[in-house]
């Protein structure tokens, strides 16, 4: 995705403004440089030493203006919840639905190395997909759900009824 509204500059002095108040002082040794991909948000990563809760190598995910604010709770949670499952899905350090900070929700997220996939350059998309599909439906859905729920989400949120139903109740919100 291309840079949203408002330049990097302006960006990243609200961001470390921002992260600066919420995990204390720090050194900013990679200031924010955006990451090639990211088809539903703008990637950058960054780095800083000094933190007291985190050194080194993050990412912030700044989602656009469609996406809902609550967005990012859900997504930090499901992040968190694959990762500790033992997929390879980066840890969400820092979620953020306030849009004052940076106009939009965002994340801070651990780096890894690699690359974004790409479907239009990366053939193997499918591949790579299929093969995190299959570690996810290995993993025991019943114990994923108890932990959705006690993050207070009920079993509509996240099964397939519920999100049809919540496809239906959108379609009819913009008919309306």
């Amino acid at each position: 995705m291309i840079n949203p509204t408002c330049g990097i500059e302006e960006i990243e002095k609200r961001f470390f403004t921002y992260l600066k108040e919420e995990i204390g002082d720090f050194e900013i040794v990679e200031h924010l440089n955006q990451l090639k991909g990211g088809f539903e948000a703008y990637l950058y990563s960054f780095e800083i030493s000094g933190a007291k809760c985190h050194d080194g190598r993050l990412v912030l995910r700044l989602f656009p203006s469609y996406v809902r604010p609550e967005s990012a709770t859900w997504q930090a949670m499901i992040h968190n919840l694959l990762s500790e499952e033992g997929l390879p899905v980066p840890r969400v350090y820092l979620s953020i639905s306030d849009c004052s900070i940076l106009g939009d929700p965002f994340l801070v997220m651990e780096f890894v190395e690699g690359k974004t996939i790409d479907p239009i350059e990366d053939l193997n998309v499918l591949v790579l997909t299929a093969k995190t599909q299959a570690m996810l439906h290995m993993k025991d859905g019943k114990r994923i759900s108890e932990k959705i729920m006690a993050h207070g989400h009920s079993v509509e949120s996240h099964n397939f009824d519920g999100r049809i139903k919540r496809l239906k109740e959108k379609e009819r919100s913009i008919q309306n």
